[in-house]
């Protein structure tokens, strides 16, 4: 075969699994699962009046935040914008830049996973986020860039895939339990469908890869423009964890909090206060069940209350 024909059957090959990819991107499977929030969750910051109290995070938000709680006591209007970790800590913030007010409060929560290896660029979940939010693409850094890239083609075959399989009435809809839909979230954002379920098992969590001092510069300089440009204020704190995965990643943990501390930006509460027992877990080592979510929101409670007491 002469190489100008290898060319041409090469390029056809490319267009057709470059064809393959576009039409996946652009397919409609079932919009039920949870990361298609990221729409609901902006509508809210667009249309929630003030005085308002916004957290963000991963997933340990979503599952870890009782508004009700949090509006019947402080009388703020509390967002949850939490959808998943997996889109990664830089994502998460870029995300929510453009619906921040003049003022505004905000208290994040990122996980402990975000730290270590490239978790602050995001995983595969990114591909999902863009396909829903195609306008944060211009946000994106050459590192979620490279994540993308990798993970575009795999999710928009099977994306692809799905949708066809659903077409073609080989399937209803996606598989998709409650407490990961759309319809496990209440009006403030928050998980709470699985309030009241059995505790499921769940793989230990362990933090794998080096330190990555990225993360600390992600919320450093989302700090700064939240305190800088918008005259608002920025609270860490830190996610719940279960206790026995505690004990395996202590060290890292530990080492994640101290560098936190040096950015002296304010924390409500300290990481020991979430440490929390195995049986307030429902089915990850950062999701808590009701009286894990109730406990965790009242202690958040209590440390803005004493912001706000010093503040006075």
């Amino acid at each position: 075969m002469s190489v100008i024909k290898f060319i041409k059957r090469l390029l056809v090959v490319l267009l057709i699994v470059g064809g393959i990819i576009t039409l996946g991107f652009f397919s409609h499977i079932d919009q039920s699962t949870v990361i298609y929030s990221f729409n609901y969750k902006h509508k809210m910051l667009q249309t929630v009046n003030a005085p308002r109290l916004i957290f963000a995070g991963g997933s340990n938000v979503r599952y870890g935040i009782n508004s009700k709680m949090i509006k019947d006591s402080l009388q703020v209007n509390p967002i949850n914008t939490a959808v998943s970790a997996g889109v990664g800590l830089k994502f998460i913030l870029d995300d929510l830049k453009p619906y921040l007010k003049p003022n505004e409060i905000v208290v994040l929560s990122p996980e402990y996973d975000h730290f270590y290896g490239k978790y602050v660029w995001g995983n595969e979940q990114i591909a999902q986020a863009v396909n829903i939010c195609p306008e944060d693409i211009r946000t994106l850094n050459y590192n979620q860039l490279k994540v993308l890239a990798g993970a575009l083609p795999h999710f928009n075959v099977k994306k692809l895939v799905e949708s066809l399989k659903i077409s073609a009435g080989l399937k209803n809809k996606l598989n998709v339990p409650s407490y990961e839909s759309m319809t496990g979230l209440n009006q403030f954002g928050d998980t709470y469908s699985h309030w009241g379920m059995t505790a499921l098992p769940y793989p230990p969590e362990v933090l794998t890869g080096s330190y990555n001092e990225d993360a600390v510069k992600v919320i450093t300089a989302f700090n700064d423009y939240v305190v800088k440009t918008l005259k608002g204020k920025l609270f860490l704190t830190m996610p719940p964890f279960a206790k026995k995965d505690y004990l395996r990643n202590s060290e890292k943990i530990a080492y994640v909090n101290e560098k936190l501390a040096e950015t002296n930006i304010p924390q409500l509460g300290k990481m020991e206060d979430f440490i929390l027992d195995d049986s307030l877990f429902f089915n990850s080592a950062y999701h808590l069940n009701r009286q894990g979510d109730s406990l965790r929101t009242r202690k958040l409670i209590d440390d803005y209350r004493l912001y706000l007491k010093g503040k006075r």
